[in-house]
């Protein structure tokens, strides 16, 4: 049986990939959109921006969210934690 932290990485590994996805996706949309937007002529200014614009906010979502997947967790301090060496608790008893 496979342990939990396996399913873990197997889970990040997808949602990953899925990410990337959206991203190649949301610029192919962009790409296909600029693409549509020269074969008329530049007469379909509306229809072709919108198609840009939605594959560009679907390509920045996915890369933003690929980037925050991708940092470290953050090392801040455990405020249950009273096992800190140099605790701002400098009180001494009278």
């Amino acid at each position: 049986m496979p342990s939990e932290t396996d399913a873990e990485s197997r889970s990040r590994s997808i949602r990953r990939w899925l990410q990337v996805i959206a991203f190649t996706l949301g610029i192919g949309l962009v790409t296909l959109a600029d693409i549509g937007y020269v074969v008329t002529g530049y007469q379909e200014d509306v229809l072709f921006t919108v198609t840009g614009v939605a594959g560009g906010l679907v390509a920045l979502a996915a890369a933003v969210t690929l980037v925050v997947d991708l940092l470290p967790e953050s090392s801040a301090p455990d405020p249950d934690d009273t096992t800190r060496v140099g605790s701002d608790d400098t009180r001494h008893p009278e």
